[in-house]
């Protein structure tokens, strides 16, 4: 079953404890460098940089997390998580820049065992660098994605002090 996931909307994944491998997919429609990378946090949105997984670094520190460059695809296994870890962003940055009167179109795909939920996002700004496509956030004894669709000029590290006041 695919469920499309729009600029807000939130989808229950699965209990703090229950053995559930979530898949993140990026697919890209024009060749250009972007680059899918998860940010781990506590409660306090601190970052160790050993838990930024993204093409040069493609494991967390507790092994929850792996990434597959080659494929774009991210792995998490939601009950090896640090229990310090509350919220996973799942960000996307732009190296390339998009030729004029083109749009860059891409979707993220997150898979849990048969359901499938599916964001498409484009952009035709040649000065957007990163976007943060949603967040995977701990509330009560669940996780839970939230889509967040946020495109900003500015490089990752300062996106992401601007909306989550991010302390690395």
């Amino acid at each position: 079953m695919i469920q499309n996931l729009i600029k807000g909307q939130k989808v229950e994944l699965c209990k703090i404890s229950e053995p559930v491998d979530i898949f993140i997919k990026m697919k890209c429609e024009i060749s250009t460098s972007i680059d899918l990378m998860l940010w781990m946090m506590n409660e306090k949105n601190q970052v160790d940089k050993n838990n930024i997984v993204f093409y040069n670094q493609p494991y967390s520190s507790c092994k929850s997390i792996s990434y597959n460059e080659d494929q774009k695809i991210i792995k998490i296994s939601m009950d090896q998580i640090d229990e310090q870890i509350k919220k996973i962003v799942c960000v996307a940055t732009i190296y390339d820049e998009i030729e004029e009167n083109r749009e860059l179109n891409f979707s993220l795909e997150i898979r849990k065992n048969e359901q499938t939920f599916l964001i498409d996002s484009g952009t035709t700004s040649q000065e957007y660098q990163s976007i943060i496509i949603g967040e995977i956030y701990l509330y009560k004894n669940l996780w839970k994605w939230n889509t967040i669709s946020y495109e900003s000029e500015k490089e990752i590290v300062s996106c992401m002090k601007k909306v989550y006041d991010v302390h690395i």
